[in-house]
């Protein structure tokens, strides 16, 4: 059986949206380049009948189901996902040696399980960042990571679809040990990767950071770019200088409240979970809205020093 680009397109288009784990195009394409030239037809073979096994997971449910029923078959269809996909991941291993396949691998399972993860997430900003994105290569940290995705999305998948199924159910006890549950393993995860986040990198490992900037960055590219007045431009700087400053230091506090809850108490205050903090989630209120008024303030000092032409540029831009 060859490789059919055809048939590969339609399937992938058919099983992204509801399918995961799943290796796509893409992710076969780094394979793809790992493969030696006399192993890329027994290759094309399994990833073919990969396919086929995952396109068969996408039957069409006819008869009307609960709220309950449809998310236990979410569950149970990405079990059966993860089943294909960890015995594709095994019967490829053995076409090759050598760390660079073995990498290859290991970027594969890590990408999969991670857009799995994030695909049906309860807690959307309890996220399992890839800092393989943001340019990290230690192979030792790669390697933890996949040891832990291999010691832990099991169970990871398991609370998730606990969490929405006991929520459907009213069920608040089941769903709060399912949110204790994964807050401890994001505690294990972040160790991993804090060592190589930076404030630049913070909103991927926590989402809720782009709905604090209050457009500042767009503001600060929009009055620089193009501006050929020196002086406005050294003043409208020392502005966002400050800016940064004060809001880096804001941002810290958040995410050091936000840690705080999750390690001592097994709640994300930032997502819509079952926990509940009441003191922890008012100081969390607290200090987004001293972000906000921070991005205020800024954004009305700017435009003191702006002629009405930048005024109705940065309306209409902004």
């Amino acid at each position: 059986m060859g490789y059919d680009v055809n048939m590969f397109c339609s399937v992938v288009l058919s099983v992204l949206a509801n399918v995961q784990p799943f290796c796509d195009k893409q992710l076969y394409s780094t394979l793809d380049a790992s493969l030696t030239k006399e192993n890329r037809f027994v290759m094309e073979m399994i990833y073919d009948e990969y396919l086929e096994e995952i396109h068969a997971l996408e039957t069409s449910q006819d008869e009307l189901v609960s709220p309950v029923q449809f998310a236990q078959e979410q569950r149970d269809k990405e079990i059966q996902a993860d089943i294909l996909f960890d015995a594709f991941l095994d019967s490829i291993l053995i076409l090759q040696d050598g760390v660079e396949w073995n990498n290859a691998i290991q970027t594969v399972r890590r990408r999969a399980l991670l857009s799995a993860r994030k695909a049906h997430n309860p807690w959307p900003n309890t996220t399992w960042f890839d800092v393989a994105t943001i340019g990290v290569t230690s192979s030792s940290v790669l390697s933890a990571l996949d040891t832990f995705l291999v010691q832990f999305a099991d169970d990871d998948r398991d609370d998730r679809f606990a969490a929405k199924i006991a929520k459907l159910q009213g069920n608040q006890e089941a769903c709060v040990n399912a949110e204790r549950r994964t807050m401890e393993r994001w505690v294990i995860f972040n160790k991993i990767i804090e060592p190589y986040e930076t404030i630049q990198t913070l909103s991927y490992s926590y989402p809720y950071i782009e709905k604090t900037n209050g457009g500042i960055g767009r503001t600060k590219f929009i009055l620089l770019d193009g501006n050929s007045d020196v002086e406005q431009k050294k003043s409208i700087v020392r502005i966002f200088e400050l800016h940064a400053a004060v809001y880096e230091k804001n941002i810290l506090d958040l995410i050091s409240l936000v840690k705080h809850t999750r390690i001592n108490e097994g709640i994300d205050l930032l997502s819509n979970g079952c926990g509940i903090s009441s003191k922890a989630k008012n100081a969390v209120l607290q200090k987004t809205a001293e972000i906000h008024e921070i991005n205020i303030t800024t954004i009305k000092s700017i435009q003191q020093l702006l002629t009405e032409e930048q005024l109705q540029k940065l309306e209409q831009e902004g």
